[in-house]
């Protein structure tokens, strides 16, 4: 993979993944903003950060399990390659059944509603965690596989290519 492409597909999948993070985001704090409860929205936060530290962990152990060598190496490949097609199925099947709006903003808000109702403000935190750890799960999944194709020589490309898409989902 040449430095380009490193670049461009380490940029999209970033993006990508981080603008849909973002929205679901952008969405709890909304509608929390909403229904007056202001304080609420620490529990968010507290979701979403804790769900990229954990994204960073997984980062780390991916690395460490993918640089194993011979025929254990190639198991663990093929095991993480089948347990992507499996998330990005379910994913697929999961944005299938949301994909309309007004059902989806309904069950957000509901979600919400009751949680605030009960003072269950945990509920909260594991919606924004569950939201974004599932894009930083994906993004290791995508990454890791640009990561190892391009070896040392293309690492800042990709690099480059995250923090670009960072910057960007920042400015908007």
């Amino acid at each position: 993979m040449s430095p380009q492409v490193a670049f461009s597909a380490a940029f999209a999948i970033f993006l990508r993944e981080g603008f849909e993070a973002v929205l679901i985001i952008i969405t709890l704090l909304g509608v929390i903003k909403a229904f007056g409860a202001t304080a609420a929205a620490r529990w968010v936060h507290v979701g979403w950060i804790s769900a990229l530290a954990l994204g960073a962990v997984t980062w780390l152990v991916s690395g460490l399990l993918i640089n194993m060598s011979g025929a254990s190496r190639e198991v663990l490949e093929g095991s993480i390659s089948l347990f992507a097609v499996a998330v990005l199925l379910y994913v697929v099947f999961w944005l299938h059944r949301q994909t309309e709006v007004g059902r989806w903003t309904k069950f957000v808000k509901e979600t919400i509603k009751d949680a605030l109702e009960r003072k269950s403000l945990f509920v909260l935190c594991g919606i924004s965690f569950m939201a974004v750890f599932r894009e930083a799960f994906e993004v290791v999944l995508f990454l890791r596989a640009v990561w190892d194709d391009v070896g040392q020589s293309g690492h800042a490309s990709v690099g480059f290519g995250v923090v670009s898409a960072f910057v960007l989902i920042f400015a908007f």
